[in-house]
C-alpha cells in the first residue's frame, strides 16, 4: 500500500500518544504492473512528495518514507522555511521544480 498524501495533517496523536495515520483517501494498492499509472496523477501534497513523484517518474512506497522523513524534520526543528527552501534547491536542481 502506497499513502500518497503523508503529511502532518495526517498524523494524529491518540489518548495513548500513540500515532495513528489517518485520510486513506488517495492510498493504491495494486500490482506493481500497476504503478506507473501513478505517474499520470499527481497525489498529495507537493511539499511533502519525493523528487520520483514531481518528476512524473515511476514510484513505490518509498515515497511514504520521502513524506515520513519530511514529517520528522519539521517535528524536530519546527524549521518549516529552511526546510523547503533546501528542498526548493534540491528540486531545481533535480528537475527545475520549486516547492
Amino acid at each position: 500500500m502506497i499513502h500518497r498524501d503523508l503529511k502532518m495533517l495526517n498524523v494524529m496523536v491518540d489518548e495513548n500518544g500513540d500515532a495513528k495515520i489517518i485520510d486513506f483517501g488517495l492510498a493504491f494498492m495494486r500490482s506493481v504492473d500497476d504503478l506507473s499509472e501513478l505517474r499520470e496523477k499527481f497525489p498529495g501534497t507537493a511539499a511533502f512528495a519525493a523528487p520520483e513523484v514531481l518528476m512524473h517518474e515511476d514510484y513505490d512506497a518509498e515515497v511514504d518514507v520521502w513524506a515520513m522523513g519530511i514529517i520528522l524534520y519539521l517535528m524536530g526543528t519546527g524549521d518549516v522555511r529552511r526546510l523547503f527552501c533546501l528542498l526548493g534547491d534540491l528540486c531545481s536542481q533535480k528537475c527545475s521544480i520549486l516547492l
